[in-house]
Formats: C-alpha cells, sequence, structure tokens
C-alpha cells in the first residue's frame, strides 16, 4: 500500500512537470480572492466547498462503496 502511494505521488509530481513545462498554464482564480478575502467571506467560500466536498462523497463514492459490499458479500467476490 506504501509502495502504491508513493508511486502515484511520483506519477502525479512527473506529469505537473510535463505539463508545467510544455504547455502554458493559469492559476486558479479562487486563489487569488481568497488572499483578499475577508473573514466572513473565508467562512463562506469553506462552506460552500464542505457542501461540494459531502455531495461528492454521497454520488460518487457511497454508491462504489455500495457495489463493493454487494459484490463481495451477496455474489461472493474475491477482494483480492
Amino acid at each position: 500500500m506504501l509502495g502504491f502511494a508513493l508511486l502515484n505521488l511520483l506519477v502525479t509530481f512527473s506529469v505537473a512537470l510535463i505539463v508545467e513545462n510544455f504547455w502554458i498554464t493559469e492559476s486558479n482564480p479562487a486563489f487569488a480572492k481568497l488572499k483578499e478575502a475577508s473573514n466572513d467571506q473565508l467562512v463562506l467560500f469553506y462552506l460552500y466547498t464542505f457542501i461540494q466536498l459531502i455531495g461528492e462523497e454521497l454520488f460518487i463514492i457511497l454508491p462504489f462503496l455500495a457495489l463493493l459490499w454487494f459484490l463481495t458479500s451477496c455474489l461472493h467476490w474475491s477482494r483480492g
């Protein structure tokens, strides 16, 4: 598991370096807004971000886990 995580980091950084050196990239405008935001605006930004992350969990991760449960428990598929 640790080896896979390290391999994932290596591939991610390699792709980032390739993209950065061969294509024109632009920074995310949300970061520029955050740098100049007041505390109230930061709280609102993080609340909206929190809602988005929860939505991703509900619509992506939970159905995937339900499918894994169904395949291993009901159909007796191997986890390995």
